[in-house]
């Protein structure tokens, strides 16, 4: 199709195409336009990027394309402290007082505390971001070490405490060795907080950063276990949607520090797919840049097939110890996701891997959900046949999870991906991942 000025739409025309707020008739044209016009493709991928509004970070926290996730934005403060909470911080001054940068938490109120919040004893910080903190402490009640998500409160508005308990109902109503144990919600002097199993180990993020690349075996090993986890949470009708080597925990035994297995972290972006949330806005981009699928970033429906894209950035960092798509600034990583180029090779990182590696790599990171793996079962049957020394299984096909929902239809080996772009992107927010576990 011409890409001439006479038929490409206007700046305005595709920022309302983008906004959703053109007619029908006006949407389907433009679909059609942009199913073969880069240079309107290129525009609405800026468009996406222009509405980006940075996480509030502390001095030192950084933010970059690896550890980004768009979680909505919050302006109103956390409401007050009760009326009885006053009351009694009034009658006792003597009280040590709680750190400064947490003063939101409790005094404490025994020896080698930090500070308290309701039951539970807090020790130490584990690790922290833009939404939040992660504590070590322990269950007054159970005796119980766990780890203590909390909400920064001046973040707690009314969308994102829904989204926080939103986290805890989904993962908590997951049973798997490979997905985070929860144990408790609540509020506690108008701070949320998220009471999770405490574990040992790193993030495989942390041990990408150490170690750079991982032998193919282990690889596999590790990938056949996230997907594990995935299939669990597919069959309860629930995709993660931030898939990242920071939300994958290799646990070991806290005496031997050997390996113990593999745990999913932090459900915050994760969604039922036979419903609509209302937190979400229609066509918002959630996820993080250098592991979205293509569908995410246009804000297009996800499935499960969604998760297994980024699992498949994942296992090609895991291999080459880089992310598959790269780019000097977030718009260029997200071009490099959605272009219909040739996909990542292991060759320019300086790696090999078995042909039958690449070819599931290959199928993970295919543009069109209809290409990838039809679910996390297949994927685990593949790895399978791969650890035993056979041929990767090719088995693609619509999701088996959202029947009725719509997918990116191939109508060419370049074009597959644009015809269905008319759920187009609202807004892309960023900020900084909460859960830093260490």
């Amino acid at each position: 199709m011409s890409e001439s000025n006479t038929t490409c739409p206007n700046p305005d025309q595709l920022l309302g195409y983008k906004r959703k707020t053109l007619p029908q008739p006006e949407v389907e044209k433009l679909t059609a336009h942009l199913k073969g016009c880069r240079t309107c493709q290129k525009a609405l991928v800026s468009l996406v990027v222009s509405s980006i509004q940075p996480a509030k970070l502390s001095s030192d926290e950084t933010l970059d394309p690896d550890t980004m996730i768009a979680p909505g934005g919050a302006t109103s403060k956390a409401q007050d402290l009760d009326e009885e909470s006053r009351r009694r911080a009034a009658q006792k001054p003597s009280r040590p007082k709680p750190p400064a940068e947490y003063p939101f938490l409790e005094p404490p109120e025994a020896e080698g505390e930090l500070a308290r919040l309701g039951f539970y004893s807090i020790k130490r910080v584990l690790g922290s971001g833009g939404m939040g903190v992660v504590f070590e402490a322990i269950d007054q009640r159970l005796s119980r070490t766990v780890a203590l998500k909390v909400l920064r409160p001046e973040l707690a508005d009314e969308s994102y405490v829904e989204r926080f308990r939103q986290e805890a109902r989904l993962a908590g109503s997951l049973s798997d060795e490979h997905i985070v144990t929860i144990f408790e919600v609540g509020i506690t002097n108008n701070v949320p907080f998220i009471a999770m199993e405490f574990l040992h180990g790193e993030t495989l993020d942390a041990r990408l950063n150490r170690d750079s690349w991982l032998p193919v075996e282990e690889s596999l090993n590790l990938l056949k276990q996230v997907a594990h986890g995935l299939s669990t949470a597919h069959a309860a009708g629930l995709i993660h949607r931030d898939i990242k080597p920071a939300n994958i925990w290799l646990e070991c035994h806290k005496d031997t520090k050997q390996f113990k297995r593999v745990k999913i972290l932090d459900f915050g972006l994760a969604k039922e797919v036979a419903k609509e949330s209302n937190l979400t806005a229609a066509g918002m981009v959630v996820g993080t840049p250098s592991y979205m699928a293509p569908e995410q970033v246009y804000g297009l429906p996800c499935d499960q097939r969604t998760d297994l894209f980024s699992l498949g950035c994942v296992l090609f960092r895991m291999l080459s110890g880089k992310a598959p798509f790269t780019g000097e600034n977030t718009l260029a990583v997200l071009e490099a996701t959605v272009d219909e180029g040739p996909a990542p090779d292991l060759k320019t990182a300086g790696r090999k891997a078995p042909k039958a590696v690449m070819q599931i790599l290959e199928q993970l990171l295919e543009k069109n959900p209809d290409d990838r793996p039809a679910s996390a079962r297949v994927l685990i049957d593949t790895i399978d046949v791969i650890l035993r020394g056979g041929q990767a299984i090719h088995q693609t096909g619509k999701s088996l999870m959202a029947p009725g929902k719509a997918s990116p239809v191939r109508t060419g080996k370049k074009a597959g991906f644009w015809v269905a772009v008319s759920g187009v992107v609202t807004v892309l927010t960023v900020a900084t991942s909460v859960l830093l576990f260490i």
